[in-house]
């Protein structure tokens, strides 16, 4: 396929083993995969390969893997700004976006969270959801990208949680 190409063309790999917290050489962002043998050059048998590979390296560091996971959690949901342009300028427009849009958004839904704790049976359905996503993802490889599914749940707990705020202060008026 695709990559397969890629790779014999230009000689560069291009991904990551299926659990980046369990690469050895991971820094805990991108993760180089090892160098496709040629007797793994079909999808199937490198996915079972790479497959292998991460389940090897579990069993041998498990605790490697475990203490990898919150800082998997902190780069999936974006908890701290990490982004890496050559222009300034781009990265401080990244940052005020995510300072204006994301994090007020992230609040807020947190804080809903917290007010429909009372109802968790109703909404343990749309909680899963949330929980889904973050296992899946800071397990397997993990970017801030993966979250896009969720973030319309996210929005709407916010917005339960503004028209909260906007009743109170209403009310008060």
């Amino acid at each position: 396929r695709r990559h397969t190409r890629y790779i014999s063309v230009t000689g560069v790999q291009t991904c990551a083993l299926p659990i980046s917290g369990v690469n050895p050489v991971s820094n805990n962002r991108y993760a180089p995969a090892p160098e496709i043998p040629p007797e793994f050059r079909t999808e199937y048998k490198w996915d079972q390969f790479l497959e292998q590979q991460a389940v090897t390296e579990i069993k041998k560091h498990p605790v490697r893997f475990l203490s990898l996971l919150p800082r998997q959690f902190v780069w999936m949901w974006h908890l701290t700004p990490h982004f890496s342009f050559q222009d300034s300028k781009t990265q401080i427009s990244q940052e005020i976006i995510f300072l204006i849009f994301y994090y007020p958004i992230l609040l807020l839904a947190i804080i809903g969270v917290i007010q429909t704790r009372k109802r968790w049976r109703e909404l343990l359905i749309f909680y899963f959801v949330f929980l889904n996503f973050t296992l899946i993802h800071i397990i397997f490889v993990t970017a801030g990208r993966y979250r896009l599914p969720v973030m319309p749940f996210l929005i709407i707990l916010a917005a339960m949680t503004l028209s909260k705020i906007i009743a109170k202060m209403t009310i008060k008026i």
